[in-house]
């Protein structure tokens, strides 16, 4: 890309600028699951994605609107609004362009973007007398694990009890947030 486009794609900071609240961020939860769906990106906090180990992606709100930081070229950050849809659906072709993603072109021809993994929040309770995954009338998971929060014991046991829930590899499975927590939202490939 040119500097000379890439500078006029930038949108205007501002000194009021922060990262994007949580509640900002669940307006925009259709865009984060198709982003948590792209091989190679890991999600460290909502919102903030990490490609390997190098920040990749954030969210900024300012009173011009929401905008995403990115690294398209993986060097630099540019800003990208994505405030409407299609400044989304824009920002999401960049993305998978920048990391040349072959799942993206099976999502689209399936129908969706989301469409390769489901994302689940499950709340652990650790030392529990049996081990039980079960979804509450409210739709929130709940997962009584046997095994103390040591040295990840208790997060293989929760990945195993969902692999063997949901009728998958335990290879499918995986926490993208939460690691160390109480709550973790949890990843389920689609075979």
């Amino acid at each position: 890309m040119l500097q000379g486009a890439r500078n006029a794609a930038q949108a205007p900071t501002s000194s009021r600028m922060k990262h994007a609240a949580a509640s900002t961020l669940q307006a925009i939860a259709p865009l984060l699951d198709a982003l948590r769906a792209l091989p190679g990106l890991t999600e460290h906090r909502p919102g903030i994605f990490h490609l390997r180990s190098a920040a990749f992606l954030h969210f900024h709100e300012d009173p011009a609107g929401l905008f995403a930081d990115v690294k398209l070229d993986r060097t630099g950050f540019e800003r990208l609004p994505v405030n409407t849809r299609e400044e989304r659906k824009a920002l999401l072709r960049k993305v998978e362009s920048a990391l040349g993603s072959s799942s993206s072109a099976r999502a689209r021809r399936a129908g969706s973007l989301s469409a390769p993994a489901q994302f689940i929040e499950v709340k652990v309770k650790p030392n529990a007398a049996t081990s039980v995954l079960r979804q509450e009338p409210g739709g929130a998971w709940l997962a009584q694990l046997r095994e103390p929060p040591v040295d990840g014991k208790a997060n293989a046991e929760l990945i195993a009890l969902v692999a063997r829930h949901f009728g998958c590899r335990k290879s499918a499975v995986s926490i993208k947030s939460g690691a160390s927590g109480r709550t973790k939202r949890v990843k389920i490939e689609s075979p």
